[in-house]
């Protein structure tokens, strides 16, 4: 078992280079040295950047405040928990966008099955099809749903807003990030 302390500094040494510099211009070697430790220790707690990078991501970009939402914050209100969560998701991604950006641009970080990119979406459409499941159990969503492709529309949309946002802010000229979500989610609590 590593040492925490060791294993969460250089997590938290990596993430913040890698939001700084982006992940080419980061190395082990960099890593070490702003975290006191040696690079024999990043290798052995971490193996090699990529699931360095990994890691430092999945546990400090996204997966806390997504777990600790779904565990404790559910209210079972459909619509107030969906704000919630697009909410939260929009938080997250804006908080985050440099680091996530520079993912979406590196091959290598993009076409990795592994990566937090692939990760992420995939656990939170599973928390979403669970979520799904209870509220539709309790009548409020319509039993010949589907509820897989119910979260999967859900995500794309929240992650095409982050994208216009970033990439085509013209697009959400006249309108605001808010209001879009409170739309869809009228509409998709509608159907």
């Amino acid at each position: 078992m590593p040492n925490k302390d060791t294993y969460e500094v250089i997590l938290e040494v990596a993430i913040n280079l890698f939001s700084k510099k982006g992940y080419n211009s980061v190395t082990i070697k960099e890593i070490a040295n702003e975290a006191q430790v040696s690079e024999m220790t990043v290798f052995r707690h971490f193996n090699n950047k990529l699931n360095l990078f990994n890691k430092s991501f999945a546990e400090y970009v996204y997966i806390p405040k997504f777990k600790e939402f779904f565990e404790n914050d559910l209210t079972y209100n459909l619509k107030d928990d969906l704000l919630k969560i697009s909410q939260l998701y929009q938080e997250t991604m804006e908080n985050n966008k440099k680091i996530i950006l520079m993912e979406l641009k590196n091959d290598e970080l993009i076409t990795n099955p592994q990566s937090p990119l692939d990760t992420f979406p995939l656990k939170l459409k599973e928390k979403l099809v669970n979520y799904f499941l209870t509220m539709q159990k309790k009548g409020l969503i319509k039993q010949e749903r589907d509820l897989e492709a119910l979260a999967i529309n859900f995500l794309s949309t929240n992650f095409g807003l982050f994208f216009n946002i970033n990439c085509l802010p013209e697009m959400l000229k006249e309108v605001s990030l808010e209001d879009c979500i409170k739309d869809y989610i009228d509409s998709l609590i509608e159907s």
